[in-house]
């Protein structure tokens, strides 16, 4: 099996160092049951161990590395967007930071309706909607 799916294309590679310095770590601010696509279909994150094979945002396959576990029991947080051209919502723990447009990081508990958020998206190969990660 390759480790990137017939027509993707492929972007800028990050050392784990650098993607820490863009993207930050957040390890508690999802839920168990999370689906996420593997090799061999859909599994929940709290199942998934270092050694097995993800589907990432690149449409490429890659090894987890490390796994996090962190009790968490409490509210979570559901967060809708939307743009002309595409919507959906995310849940994630009171905790998790989204960069605003101001460049400033905010908590989800901080955020009120209309608050504007950066997400990060590609294009999908066939219809071209946005997938945010």
């Amino acid at each position: 099996m390759s480790d990137s799916l017939p027509g993707t294309k492929i972007g800028k590679k990050f050392t784990l160092d650098e993607a820490r310095a863009v993207i930050p770590v957040h390890p508690n601010c999802f839920p168990a049951h999370v689906p996420v696509f593997t090799p061999e279909g859909w599994k929940k994150i709290s199942q998934l161990q270092a050694g097995d094979k993800v589907l990432t945002h690149r449409l490429r396959f890659r090894k987890v590395v490390r796994t996090f576990t962190h009790e968490y029991d409490g509210p979570m947080i559901r967060l809708a967007y939307h743009r002309s051209d595409w919507r959906g919502d995310v849940a994630c723990t009171p905790n998790h930071r989204f960069l605003t447009p101001q460049d400033e990081w905010k908590e989800a508990r901080e955020l009120r309706a209309g608050d504007a958020v950066l997400l990060l998206a590609n294009r999908c190969g066939a219809c071209e909607k946005p997938i945010p990660y």
